[in-house]
């Protein structure tokens, strides 16, 4: 609800090309999110049999029911903002301070550092959620690139039609003023 209220304040304020990139650029942003919270959700079993498995055999588990709620909301939230990567890649190359060639050039660096920082952000530690975000990150990071490439594809093809369309225009300026005189 919040959202929509925030989306209504906002839209009056867009000119036609923003409400374009708006809208596809909100969605993805909350599947993102919530596909994020739902795999967060879905590796917490494993997570938790990890934790559970470093205790010894003879441990008995007691769950303090801040430190569980404690343990999902930052997991889910976590997933959440790493998912969220690659709208923020988008974003930059279309802002122009990202190009999709600087992103494919470091693209090596750039999927280890994806797998360190969800080494680090997985608060269980155990390697499955560790996995289970840095490599849908990876991917989304890898299609942010295609993105970025098939936008500039399309800046490239509308820059030659516009380029075109000014020389047919000087062309059927210069027959008119020929044909006059």
């Amino acid at each position: 609800m919040v959202l929509w209220q925030i989306w209504r304040f906002v839209v009056p304020a867009l000119h036609a090309k923003e409400k374009k990139y708006a809208i596809p650029f909100i969605g993805s942003t909350i599947g993102l999110f919530v596909l994020g919270g739902y795999i967060a959700y879905w590796t917490l079993d494993k997570a938790l049999e990890f934790l559970i498995s470093w205790s010894g055999s003879g441990v008995g588990q007691i769950f303090q029911i801040e430190k569980y709620i404690s343990l999902v909301g930052l997991m889910v939230f976590a997933f959440g903002i790493g998912f969220e990567f690659p709208v923020l890649l988008v974003f930059l190359q279309i802002a122009g301070v990202l190009t999709p060639q600087t992103l494919l050039k470091g693209w090596r660096f750039a999927i280890m550092a994806i797998f360190a920082i969800a080494a680090i952000i997985t608060p269980s530690g155990d390697p499955i959620s560790m996995l289970a975000l840095a490599v849908p990150m990876s991917i989304f990071y890898l299609i942010s690139i295609v993105i970025g490439l098939i936008m500039q594809r399309r800046k490239r093809k509308q820059a030659l039609n516009a380029t075109d369309d000014d020389d047919d225009d000087d062309d059927h300026d210069t027959a008119g003023a020929a044909a006059s005189a």
